[in-house]
Parts: C-alpha cells; sequence; structure tokens
C-alpha cells in the first residue's frame, strides 16, 4: 500500500512538472496540511532517475519559501 501511494505520488509530481513542485509547495503555507517532506522526495527520486533535473527541482522547491521568507520576518515582533 506504502509502495503503490509512493509511485503515485510520483507521478503525480512528473505529471504537474516544476511549477507543481511550487504549488504543492505553497499548498504547505496554506489551510492544507501538506508537508514539503511529501512534495520534495518524489522529486529527487524522479532527478536520481533523470526524469527531472535535480538543480530545478531544488530551485522549484525553494522559490516558495524564498517569497514567504521575508513577509514572516516582517511578522515575527523583533527579539525572536
Amino acid at each position: 500500500m506504502l509502495t503503490s501511494f509512493f509511485h503515485w505520488l510520483a507521478d503525480t509530481v512528473l505529471a504537474l512538472g516544476y511549477p507543481g513542485i511550487v504549488v504543492l509547495m505553497a499548498i504547505e503555507s496554506s489551510v492544507l496540511p501538506l508537508p514539503s517532506e511529501l512534495v520534495m522526495p518524489p522529486a529527487g527520486y524522479l532527478a536520481a532517475k533523470g526524469q527531472m533535473n535535480p538543480w530545478v527541482a531544488v530551485a522549484a522547491g525553494a522559490s516558495r519559501r524564498a517569497r514567504r521568507a521575508p513577509a514572516r520576518r516582517r511578522l515575527t515582533p523583533p527579539g525572536r
């Protein structure tokens, strides 16, 4: 059962491509609880198989975090 879930997840990430990684990482910071730990490992697996570029996958995963970080710093009180 876990193997079929992982294959489904990897197929979904592959079908959505790099923009899908950005969207799935954006969902992490929204109302839906989708941790990045479910998005990036399949991307790494696909990169190891040669189906995705590892550098582009990492950039796509980090792009959402980079845009979110300045807003988080503005909302955090000084001293924290």
